[in-house]
């Protein structure tokens, strides 16, 4: 098993076009042009998407709410990752 067969297997499942996307850190292990494939990908993307990241950048680009969870509540931010550090 290696990094290209889960990268290969993820992007087979993204093409079938599913109607929620769970992902948890798609960005690691990626080149800078398969990162660009999955944002333009994500950001033309119709369903509904559960993302966990850390890069900062990435969700700038893909997030359009977000959501922060903390104590048990749950409150909605209109906008990307720098809209909720605002």
């Amino acid at each position: 098993w290696t990094i290209g067969n889960a990268i290969s297997i993820s992007l087979t499942i993204l093409l079938k076009n599913p109607s929620i996307l769970l992902l948890d850190e798609p960005t690691n292990h990626l080149d800078i042009e398969t990162l660009e494939w999955l944002e333009n990908f994500l950001i033309e993307y119709k369903g509904t998407i559960l993302l966990i990241s850390h890069d900062r950048y990435f969700l700038d680009k893909v997030a359009t709410k977000t959501i922060l969870l903390e104590n048990g509540h749950t409150k909605i931010y209109f906008g990307n990752y720098s809209y909720f550090l605002e």
